[in-house]
């Protein structure tokens, strides 16, 4: 009669909350450096679609509800209405048009021009280095992953210089060429931060979880690590974890939803002596690594090292100043930035490579890579044994010199 209309329930809705974890929102950083986080709601079909220290893109509205004591104060919480996008994986959009430039670019120029030029455009600021930084893009693109053998084709590096020889430089160049990328401080690390744990829970809204920054990293990307000689000080677990992440690609944590947690990435490793002096002795019976305080275990696992070594020598001073200053010339920016036919040739470059994901090898080749290998077995005496792992190293580069040339078959070239 008032011109209104009273519904009354009749039956309890048949529904089932379920506090899971707070989601950590990315590229976001608070006042205090510690990152931002937002409780998340999410209903019906959407509840479990999410992977373990996958990334999300949400769609949805920011709201607000009441928290404490006499509900004073509230707290945002994000009503989640869509998944736009699910799971680890980071690429950058390529036209057809950009397309066809960079492999008009590519036929170009041999394997070898491809890597030399690839190289003198990489991290430019930067003078010297071309087989740590060819090691580098070698690395971005990545090998091909063999599921049925559980084998990764994701390949680890370890720089290993002396202070104040541009590795972090490398690394942060390293993170901004590769999609999805991720550079992490190793000096205050723990398992949680670098790989993945449960803890006791703390409050009723977690579930005790924690995603670190090799499980954060999307598949296949990059993990950076600087100050890797400072990982772990005391705590031996997490040198444990971060070896079996390495290899295995998988932590399993027995207090987790799902017990598994994926780190398919390739992890790039900076550290620095722990000498008196700062710098490595070559001279010294201790091995260089060992200098560094790294394990021979986690050496086994890295596919490249690279020593970088501060000598003094005049010639290189004066090129090493040459470049910086150069850098600082806006004249040389501007060609540098010309040096490539379109932009973002880099990462575009990377994306399509990675669309390869068979690459077959031609008997010629396989032939050389075997030899290779047996001939290293026979000379390798005072600098160490070579292990079988070297195989898998020499397959992981191969694949990806193969794909950053844009093939998918491995030549003699």
């Amino acid at each position: 009669t008032k011109g209104e209309v009273t519904f009354n329930l009749l039956n309890k809705p048949d529904s089932v909350t379920t506090p899971i974890q707070m989601l950590q929102v990315q590229d976001l950083d608070s006042n205090d450096g510690s990152p931002k986080t937002i409780f998340v709601e999410m209903r019906g079909t959407l509840c479990g679609e999410v992977m373990d220290g996958g990334f999300v893109t949400l769609d949805g509205v920011l709201m607000s509800r009441p928290i404490g004591r006499g509900k004073k104060h509230r707290e945002p919480y994000f009503f989640c209405t869509g998944i736009i996008e699910n799971g680890k994986s980071r690429t950058i959009a390529v036209s057809p048009e950009d397309e066809a430039i960079i492999r008009q670019w590519i036929g170009e120029r041999s394997v070898k021009q491809i890597m030399n030029d690839l190289a003198s455009n990489f991290a430019p600021i930067i003078h010297g280095y071309m087989d740590e930084k060819k090691a580098i893009l070698l690395q971005i693109i990545g090998g091909v992953r063999i599921e049925a053998q559980g084998k990764r084709g994701d390949i680890h590096i370890l720089l290993l210089g002396d202070p104040g020889v541009a590795k972090s430089q490398l690394l942060d160049a390293a993170v901004r060429a590769s999609p999805g990328s991720l550079l992490y401080d190793c000096s205050q690390a723990s398992k949680a931060g670098l790989v993945a744990a449960a803890e006791k829970m703390k409050e009723s809204f977690s579930s005790g979880e924690s995603w670190g920054a090799l499980s954060l990293t999307p598949d296949h990307a990059i993990c950076a690590l600087d100050e890797f000689h400072l990982l772990g000080g005391k705590d031996k677990t997490v040198t444990e974890s971060l070896n079996v992440a390495l290899e295995a690609q998988e932590v399993r944590i027995s207090k987790a939803a799902k017990g598994v947690v994926r780190t398919r990435v390739a992890v790039l490793m900076a550290a620095n002596p722990k000498t008196r002096n700062a710098r490595f002795d070559p001279e010294s019976p201790t091995p260089l690594y060992e200098q560094a305080g790294i394990k021979v275990n986690t050496m086994s696992r890295t596919d490249y090292v690279a020593v970088m070594r501060d000598l003094e020598s005049e010639a290189l001073d004066v090129s090493v100043s040459e470049a910086m200053w150069n850098s600082a010339d806006p004249t040389i920016q501007i060609l540098q930035t010309e040096s490539y036919p379109i932009d973002n040739f880099l990462p575009k470059l990377v994306t399509l490579a990675k669309r390869i994901d068979e690459v077959f090898i031609e008997p010629n080749a396989k032939a050389y890579l075997i030899n290779t290998y047996s001939d290293a077995r026979k000379g390798a005496g005072a600098e160490g044994k070579v292990t079988p792992r070297r195989n898998e190293s020499l397959r992981r580069f191969a694949q990806a010199v193969c794909r950053l040339s844009l093939q998918g078959t491995i030549t003699l070239e």
